[in-house]
């Protein structure tokens, strides 16, 4: 038994029915049913009495659901302390310009602390620092019709997702002089002339099978923004990003052209993990951020 299993127990009590708790936390009715059964086993009672309009806490249930309700209390106020100290920001986020570059503006802008810290890596792994306590707060884009998979992942790393950006188009991005690059528009077909850059997570990668690049012998993968900008400006490479930035390209030393394929939009959430709040000061990264983002993203 561990903590989320005690707001887990407390979701479904709240909501009387161990489906509706399951959407409530984004997980699956299956797990959720699970981890109730292993937690009454590890007590030695049941917490809830079953029936076929719901579930109702058994008698021994109500004291241990008041129990853990304390337990959490306690927990929030201990976590509360941190808000007497300096706010650090320990930030995971996909590889991301905009992000990085917000990053650095609100702190010389709005000030810093010395614990402050951006990392930049794949979408699963910004999900395992974030429920391992490494950073506190993770910055996540994918593709916008599979949200409900990252929700699922998310949960199983007992985090949440919170709406950020949504609908943001993707752009082509190649260097200035490129063929491509007097276009208004690029077509999916047109991608598979030329050689591909990107970086090896699962985000581009579902991109890349969108657009039926998966198998081109022409990919190079990387881990690194030097690495994806050097070999974009090396030759005919392509890449392609969301460009969200509302005071325009990331590098002007590249151009950015529409990909004409209405389906391929990205979405932009934050997770934290469960029971979390956010202090102040991601609060005002957040804001910072949502202000320096294209106007017409939805």
């Amino acid at each position: 038994m561990n903590l989320n299993h005690l707001e887990y127990l407390i979701t479904v009590a709240e909501n009387g029915s161990i489906n509706r708790a399951a959407q409530a936390l984004y997980v699956s009715q299956p797990y959720l049913s699970g981890v109730i059964k292993s937690v009454e086993e590890e007590l030695g009672f049941p917490v809830f009495r079953r029936s076929s309009t719901g579930v109702e806490p058994t008698e021994l249930g109500v004291q241990a659901l008041e129990g853990a309700k304390r337990i959490l209390l306690e927990l929030e106020q201990m976590r509360a302390l941190k808000d007497q100290r300096p706010q650090s920001l320990r930030i995971a986020s996909c590889y991301s310009p905009f992000f990085m570059k917000c990053f650095l503006e609100m702190r010389a802008k709005l000030g810093s602390q010395p614990q402050d810290s951006f990392q930049e890596m794949p979408l699963m792994e910004c999900l395992h620092q974030l429920q391992m306590r490494q950073v506190d707060l993770a910055l996540m884009g994918f593709l916008s019709n599979a949200k409900e998979s990252y929700q699922k992942r998310a949960a199983e790393h007992h985090c949440q997702l919170h709406s950020l950006l949504s609908n943001v188009p993707v752009q082509v991005m190649m260097r200035v002089g490129h063929p491509l690059s007097g276009q208004e528009s690029v077509l999916s077909d047109q991608l598979r002339e030329y050689p591909f850059v990107f970086y090896g997570d699962d985000r581009s990668l579902s991109l890349i099978q969108r657009v039926g690049l998966e198998n081109s012998p022409n990919l190079i993968t990387v881990s690194d923004r030097g690495s994806f900008f050097d070999i974009l400006q090396s030759g005919d490479y392509l890449s392609v990003i969301a460009l969200i930035g509302r005071s325009g390209p990331v590098r002007s030393d590249f151009c950015y052209i529409p990909l004409k394929n209405p389906k391929l939009v990205m979405d932009f959430v934050y997770a934290t993990r469960n029971g979390e709040q956010l202090s102040e000061r991601e609060k005002q990264f957040l804001r910072f951020s949502l202000s320096h983002s294209i106007a017409n993203v939805s």
